[in-house]
């Protein structure tokens, strides 16, 4: 069913519709006669007088049809409205815009449609006079020319109809007038007469009477000159005779009366002239109002006006209101100004008004101002604006609207420049955007830096690690060490940058799953065990009894806090020890302690502690290494999870670190009886052996020379055959054509990156329904780089640089258990 389009001028149209009040009244004869003539010219069952509402067609007559309307969107009418001549439809259900209409397909069953419009002396249609068949068929131009005939009938009737109801309100706005004269003139506040012509009062009000302290009848005996200060007669005699002498319009005076006890009134008077039919003066009509206590009140209105005035201009602030019983709009001073114009040169009006913005925002404030006046709620506008000077300026146009009896009769409203404002709003988006470019280039020069750099270390660490277990003198394994403790402490600087780096972009996602926070404490102790150990140093940990055995949250996150601030503590101890302590701060929270017998710091210092790339004095850094990045990612990562860090140390006595965190138990005994969740496994928490891999088959996609060479010995050692393709492209040609028990894939590469190279091993060994397991190994560690090689295909994830002990943990785990199809880990 294709519904209609609203005809042009829609609102216009129904507001035609409107003047005529015909919609909802009672059956008619006259309307009765021309349906019932219509049905019988063109033998039709049913004919009806449709009048199209906003969302309904109203029946005003009908013959052969019970509904009084229908809605809108299915009345055939609706389409004939929008044409001048007759619309037949021969058969509606071969017509697309009818044919699956539910007046159709359903009661009343229309087969055959003819509507005439109803076409008011203004051009606007109305509805229709349609006739309807059950069955298809046509008219004949007789019977077309009659339809359009009686159309016309019907609007003859909707016009004499208004045209009745137009005298009606005619006579009875005379009634009313005469009515309102006689109320107002009796019961008005301000003083009013009817005075002849000679002066004499013909009738006065109870207003007058009071203020110039006479009875009505001893004022009725005088004349207007009897109570008119001496010294304003001759004026009051020139207003007279100026009128008299055909002088149009009324006079303003202000003159002086005399009260009855001899006191002098300052007045402003009105005094128009009467004429009857014949425009002979019968009488004038005067107004007089006590104006003595209005002076001040004038002298006082004039200064808060020019104050108003001035401090729109301060504010560039500009008032405005609509009276919608006028339709005069009026502007202040500061609005004329906004707009490089003045009273004299412009006259507010609202359409006129509305051409001053510009054309964009034109319709947006006619909307909003219909809106207003029909809805009755104000609205707060930024729109731009273009200036009797050609400016083109941004305004904020603001209003409220004021009713009376429920109806809508002003619109005010304020009216300001903001055109500093968007710009300097514009300028600080391109700030804002310009920091977030600078922010994107800075996170991709670190993944690059990220990759170049892991991807040499992976060659240091690993044939560091390599040499470590050949037969070596004191003095060579000294040396090693050497290097194997240098690469791991640029790899925790590279690991710190990249990590505050995250946080600084926002782009850190937090776990949130049931851990056990003692373990959590005594698996970061055990990390650190041994750097404790070189040092002598004791390593201890309480936990509390009431600690919760499960609590919610992000376990990694909790113990990288840990492992730096427990790192810390053991960099700046030399004697002594350092103890973690893990208590229940208060009901809501836990409190994390690492407490240490070091160096201290100085209270001037620690308001630096948690900044990035400081420490508390610059020799720490000389004398014990670091970046200062370690506590600003700390405090950052305790601020995300919704908790405080802090410090209280005495210098040469120790310090303490603290950190508090929100206790959030799990939602339900399902989720507590989960086994914790544990720290990452290290080299000192897993220790199970490696097994040899004698006879699997194993391929290595890598082009970096030193990295081929450095897993070519760790093979080796493990009894693996081992392939070498240099690019993504030669690794798909050796996984197709030949079988392996394990694809090492590095991710950037020539030629072929290892997410496409990936994929398409992926795909081929699909369609064979294998799945070798391949395990990335890539210097990519930002976030989400995991993530991208899982949905590439891949099965685990190494990043560079990688111990041999982890590389060899990895190919035990997928060399020795059976994989099936799609387990990605």
């Amino acid at each position: 069913m294709r519904q209609a389009s609203p005809p042009p001028e829609e609102t216009k149209r129904q507001a035609a519709l409107d003047r005529y009040a015909v919609l909802d009244t009672l059956p008619e004869q006259a309307y009765d006669d021309i349906t019932h003539l219509a049905s019988q010219i063109c033998d039709v069952p049913i004919t009806l007088v449709s009048l199209i509402d906003r969302d309904r067609q109203w029946f005003k007559s009908r013959v052969g049809l019970d509904a009084t309307e229908t809605p809108r969107d299915l009345a055939f009418c609706a389409h004939a409205i929008l044409q001048e001549e007759v619309m037949v439809v021969p058969d509606a259900t071969a017509d697309p815009r009818f044919a699956d209409n539910p007046l159709v397909t359903g009661a009343p069953g229309i087969r055959f449609y003819a509507g005439t419009p109803l076409m008011t002396p203004d051009h606007f249609p109305l509805g229709t006079l349609c006739v309807i068949d059950t069955v298809p068929r046509q008219l004949s131009d007789g019977q077309r020319q009659a339809l359009a005939i009686l159309g016309r009938q019907v609007v003859a009737q909707l016009e004499l109809r208004r045209q009745l109801l137009e005298q009606q309100r005619l006579a009875e706005a005379v009634r009313w007038s005469e009515k309102r004269f006689s109320d107002a003139f009796e019961h008005a506040v301000v003083a009013t007469a009817l005075v002849s012509t000679t002066g004499r009062f013909l009738q006065v009000n109870h207003a007058l009477c009071d203020l110039l302290g006479y009875a009505e009848d001893e004022l009725l005996a005088l004349a207007i000159q009897d109570v008119t200060h001496p010294d304003d007669l001759a004026s009051q005699t020139n207003a007279v005779r100026s009128q008299i002498a055909g002088s149009p319009g009324a006079r303003r005076l202000e003159q002086r009366y005399l009260h009855k006890t001899g006191r002098v009134l300052w007045t402003r008077g009105g005094l128009s002239l009467i004429h009857s039919g014949t425009e002979e003066a019968q009488f004038f009509i005067a107004h007089i109002e006590d104006i003595t206590g209005r002076k001040t009140a004038e002298d006082a209105l004039q200064r808060a006006t020019v104050l108003l005035d001035e401090s729109q201009t301060l504010a560039r602030v500009g008032g405005w209101e609509l009276d919608l019983r006028d339709n005069s709009l009026f502007w202040t001073k500061e609005t004329f100004r906004i707009h490089d114009t003045s009273r004299a040169d412009y006259t507010p009006a609202v359409e006129s008004a509305i051409e001053f913005y510009a054309p964009e925002s034109r319709p947006i404030i006619r909307d909003a101002l219909e809106s207003a006046i029909r809805d009755q709620r104000g609205f707060s506008l930024e729109l731009e604006l273009i200036t009797a000077k050609g400016r083109r300026i941004w305004v904020q146009a603001t209003s409220r609207i004021v009713s009376e009896d429920g109806r809508t009769v002003k619109v005010i409203g304020a009216f300001q420049d903001i055109t500093a404002r968007k710009l300097a709003k514009a300028e600080l988006l391109r700030a804002k955007e310009a920091a977030e470019e600078a922010n994107k280039a800075k996170s991709e020069f670190l993944a690059v830096m990220s990759h170049e750099i892991r991807t040499p270390m992976n060659g240091v660490l690993g044939f560091a690690d390599l040499l470590d277990e050949t037969d070596l003198g004191e003095t060579q394994r000294k040396f090693v060490s050497i290097i194997r403790q240098s690469g791991r402490s640029l790899l925790a600087l590279l690991n710190d940058i990249l990590d505050f780096s995250k946080i600084e972009a926002g782009r850190v996602q937090l776990e949130d799953s049931p851990f056990d926070p003692a373990l959590a404490v005594r698996h970061a102790t055990h990390m650190l065990l041994s750097n404790g150990t070189q040092k002598d140093l004791s390593l201890t940990v309480q936990c509390a009894p009431d600690l919760p055995a499960r609590i919610m949250g992000d376990t990694a996150r909790v113990q990288q806090v840990l492992l730096n601030l427990l790192g810390n503590a053991i960099k700046f101890t030399r004697i002594g020890g350092v103890r973690i302590e893990a208590t229940v701060a208060s009901g809501s929270a836990l409190k994390f302690s690492v407490i240490d017998t070091g160096i201290g710091i100085a209270p001037d210092k620690i308001p630096r502690l948690f900044q990035k790339f400081s420490q508390a004095d610059a020799s720490t850094t000389r004398e014990f290494g670091g970046t200062g990045l370690g506590l600003a990612i700390s405090r950052r990562l305790v601020e995300i999870m919704g908790g405080q860090i802090g410090v209280e140390s005495v210098p040469g006595s120790g310090s303490t670190f603290w950190f508090t965190l929100p206790i959030r138990l799990p939602v339900s005994s399902a989720s507590s009886n989960k086994a914790p969740a544990t720290a990452p496994a290290t080299a000192a928490t897993t220790a199970s052996p490696v097994r040899r891999l004698t006879g699997n088959r194993v391929l290595l996609a890598e082009d970096s020379v030193i990295n081929q060479a450095l897993v070519q010995n760790i093979l080796e050692d493990l009894g693996c055959e081992l392939d070498v393709a240099t690019n993504g492209a030669e690794a798909v040609a050796l996984a197709t054509n030949q079988s392996y028990d394990a694809i090492l894939m590095d991710c950037l590469m020539p030629e072929m990156d290892g997410f496409e190279a990936t994929r398409r091993i992926r795909r081929e060994q699909g369609m064979l329904g294998k799945r070798t397991p391949i395990i990335a190994l890539t210097a990519n560690a930002m976030s989400g780089d995991r993530q991208k090689c899982l949905e590439a295909g891949m099965d685990d994830y190494l990043s560079k640089p990688f111990r041999t002990a982890d590389l060899r943990r990895v190919l035990d785990r997928w060399l020795n258990v059976h994989v099936p199809p799609g387990a990605a880990r």
